[in-house]
């Protein structure tokens, strides 16, 4: 996955960047504030924190958070924000 692997690189913007000296427990909100410009609801929160939470490994973790990063770049609200 093309999108994936460009964001394990370290460069000015890219999810480890965004990420780094986040606590994990605010790393679904940080995407939220970063990618949408507001926190997750409830309900989003659990959902993305459950997707993070089944990760076993740092690798597994990342792969985890560029999915949520991805699904929120190609959301609705994203693609029509103004």
């Amino acid at each position: 996955r093309p999108y994936h692997a460009s964001y394990q690189k370290k460069y000015p913007g890219n999810l480890d960047v965004v990420l780094h000296g986040i606590a994990p427990a605010r790393h679904v909100e940080q995407l939220f504030l970063v990618t949408l410009g507001r926190p997750p609801s409830s309900a989003e929160r659990g959902t993305f924190d459950r997707h993070t939470m089944n990760a076993r490994d740092d690798a597994k973790r990342q792969s985890a958070l560029a999915d949520i990063h991805w699904a929120l770049l190609n959301s609705a609200e994203f693609l029509h924000s103004s």
